[in-house]
Order: structure tokens, then C-alpha cells, then sequence
């Protein structure tokens, strides 16, 4: 449809894209936070039902948050192998 659009009269291309460039953002602000994808996952971890690929036994996933001068919120994740085993 775009191209048939593009070719009858082509600056129509340029005016979708900018209205796409200028929509599209907004539209994936709603209840996406990065302190609620964490909680999620925290979560799903959790559950014993994960598939293997998702299990992490073999290391320890450390993480820490901190808010620097500025006020941003900023985080740092440390995986270090589990006790006795090899890297």
C-alpha cells in the first residue's frame, strides 16, 4: 500500500513517516517502567517451572540500585560463578 501510495504521489511517503516517527514513541510509554520489568522478572524467576535454558545454577546474579548527585536512578549487575565452579 505504501508503495503504491509512494508512487501516485511521493512526498506522501515523507508525511506518514514523520506522523509514524511522532506517534509511534507515545505509544509504548503506557505502563512500561523499568522498576515494574524488574519486579515482573524478579517474579517470574521465582516460579520452579522455568525452562532450563532460563535457570541460572550455575551463577549468582547480584544487583544493586542507587541514585547518584544528579538524581538519576542507576543500576549495576554482577554475575559471578557459583562456589566450585570452574569458569
Amino acid at each position: 500500500i505504501a508503495f503504491i501510495a509512494a508512487s501516485l504521489w511521493p512526498p506522501i511517503l515523507f508525511i506518514v513517516s514523520i506522523l509514524l516517527a511522532l506517534i509511534a514513541p507515545s505509544l509504548f510509554f503506557e505502563n512500561d517502567s523499568a522498576e515494574g520489568r524488574r519486579r515482573l522478572y524478579k517474579l517470574f524467576l521465582r516460579y520452579g517451572d522455568l525452562p532450563e535454558a532460563m535457570q541460572c545454577n550455575d551463577v549468582d546474579l547480584e544487583e544493586h540500585y542507587w541514585t547518584n548527585s544528579r538524581g538519576m536512578l542507576l543500576a549495576t549487575s554482577i554475575l559471578r560463578p557459583k562456589a566450585g565452579t570452574p569458569i
